[in-house]
């Protein structure tokens, strides 16, 4: 039998979705750099429908 240990896992209300698509549109001050595909992976499963469509930037 395996030990793993309890994972807590979190969801977004509406309310938050929103602030986080809002803030996700502003403007930043320096260009991200995505240099590992495993990131974008990571940031795709986290935010889902909400992830800035990275794949496309450049």
């Amino acid at each position: 039998m395996s030990m793993s240990r309890r994972r807590k896992l979190y969801s977004l209300t509406a309310d938050s979705r929103a602030a986080l698509r809002q803030w996700l549109s502003e403007p930043v001050g320096e260009r991200f750099q995505l240099r590992n595909i495993g990131e974008l992976d990571r940031i795709a499963e986290r935010f889902g429908d909400a992830a800035p469509d990275l794949a496309g930037a450049g």
